[in-house]
């Protein structure tokens, strides 16, 4: 309500206040000066009774527009609350009470379901081309969105995630709307800086009349985040998602707990031989033994520990462990594998220095450790760990070479002195029964003054060649590599 009707009530009701005191004061004056004139006193009697009937009912006007006003607020606010404001869609308010109806109305067969979807690497729309851009792409996916479902429930949960209801009563009347919808991001969307292709993901869940609204909602992001992971387009809700969310759950939680007490983790390694039979170096691997599931698959703990932000935990475990382990072996050359986050925090390479020198570890006998894949598209942020790594006197390698085409100079020039060569890359060069691109990359490296490793050897026919393309340092389970130790370092993990 503005200030001139709030002006307007104040001046009713002080007139209304006027014109009582008003009758009032006439009574008193008959009253006290028993005045004769009859006539006299009905008319003023009369005239301010009807002065205050007209000011009443002015007031009364001006309460019921005061009331009708402060409805038609309330019910604006309450329509503004459940409106996002950057789209002008629904928001997670809008979505959660639209759920709660159709839960309510829901008998024993389901006839709507929730359709929860993201954008695919919308965070790094946002790093690269700003947050202005970022909002622009949001609002114009909500309106396309808008446009394709008319009726719909439709709403934006915030960042990049939106969430509609559509009518949908069996998995196959859902898997047909998943399917419209996807076709959304298929024509790229016009901006003020041009046209930007965008791809989404969407997690599916049919509503039941035992689900609540948020149950719904968990389901349908746990399907969100099956797609993700298996790069789909789209997956809807089935149990045994829910069993493996469970283990996930249940899975970080302990290995955040183990990463606290040290139970259950240990490093085991691996030798890297020399064609000649020399054990030239070994490599730390971190396992998992769960109290209660046993040993967990090496690449689940990663990918966990990846996905909980425990990695840079992961790194100093294992560090600190070959650490230990290179302090009661002086003449084994160790290897430490480090994550391409861990290496981009620019505390790691110096809290490495700091903790080889506290075990008494030269540097020069570590070779630190890093995917190719991590570093591919942004070796020049890596170039200045690599630098620090160097200057300490740790030798710099890189594991899983050939995946990626990363110049093998490059490398050299920021500071790598070891290329591991992917078992794949092997695999390739024998199922096609030509090894001259791979020797040509492992001559060059050489030229280069490089070592080069072959990895995964784990047949005779893949030892050949990684021995006929000229590599001379082998890694893996390959029983016939001559000289080869026990897989198992016998030493105790760090405290």
């Amino acid at each position: 309500m503005d200030n001139t009707h709030d002006h307007k009530l104040l001046k009713l009701i002080v007139g209304a206040a006027v014109a009582m005191m008003v009758i009032s004061a006439i009574a008193l004056f008959v009253i006290h000066n028993s005045v004769s004139d009859s006539l006299q006193v009905w008319v003023l009697l009369l005239t301010s009774t009807v002065a205050t009937v007209l000011v009443m009912s002015a007031l009364h006007a001006a309460l019921l527009q005061l009331y009708n006003a402060k409805s038609e607020s309330e019910q604006k606010a309450k329509q503004d609350a459940r409106i996002d404001s950057l789209t002008g869609i629904g928001n997670r308010k809008h979505i959660i009470e639209e759920l709660d109806q159709v839960c309510a109305a829901t008998t024993e067969h389901p006839s709507h379901a929730l359709l929860m979807m993201d954008l695919n690497g919308f965070k790094r729309v946002n790093d690269t081309l700003g947050h202005q851009y970022g909002d622009d792409l949001i609002s114009a996916v909500a309106h396309r969105l808008s446009k394709w479902l008319p009726g719909s429930a439709l709403g934006r949960l915030g960042g990049d995630e939106f969430a509609v209801i559509v009518e949908a009563k069996d998995e196959a009347e859902l898997s047909e709307k998943c399917d419209y919808v996807s076709n959304v991001f298929e024509e790229p969307f016009r901006l003020s800086g041009g046209d930007c292709p965008a791809a989404g993901s969407i997690g599916a869940c049919l509503i039941k009349n035992k689900y609540q609204a948020s149950e719904i909602l968990r389901l349908a992001d746990l399907a969100l985040y099956d797609a993700k992971e298996n790069k789909r387009s789209f997956r809807i809700f089935d149990k045994a998602m829910s069993k493996l969310h469970d283990r996930t759950t249940r899975l970080t939680e302990d290995l955040q707990s183990s990463l606290e007490t040290g139970e259950g983790l240990f490093v085991e390694y691996q030798p890297i031989v020399s064609t000649t039979g020399q054990i030239e170096a070994m490599e730390g691997f971190l396992r998992w033994r769960h109290h209660e599931l046993g040993l967990i698959r090496p690449l689940e703990t990663i990918a966990l520990a990846e996905k909980f932000q425990l990695i840079g935990d992961i790194d100093r475990f294992v560090a600190g462990t070959v650490l230990k382990a290179a302090q009661e072996h002086p003449d084994l050359r160790l290897c430490i594998n480090v994550s391409g986050l861990q290496l981009l925090d620019e505390h790691f390479p110096t809290w490495l220095g700091e903790q080889a020198k506290a075990y008494g570890v030269p540097p020069s006998q570590l070779i630190i450790e890093v995917s190719e894949v991590a570093i591919a598209e942004r070796l020049p942020q890596f170039a200045t760990a690599f630098e620090v790594l160097t200057k300490l006197g740790c030798e710099v390698a890189v594991d899983n070479f050939g995946r990626n085409p990363t110049s093998v100079a490059e490398l050299r020039r920021i500071g790598v002195s070891m290329v591991k060569i992917d078992r794949e890359v092997l695999l390739t060069a024998q199922k096609q029964r030509n090894i001259s691109i791979l020797r040509a990359r492992v001559d060059l490296a050489k030229t280069l003054k490089m070592k080069v490793t072959a990895t995964g050897v784990d047949t005779e026919p893949l030892e050949a060649i990684a021995i006929q393309a000229g590599i001379e340092w082998i890694q893996g389970f390959n029983k016939g590599i001559p000289g080869k130790l026990p897989a198992v370092l016998k030493v105790k993990n760090a405290a």
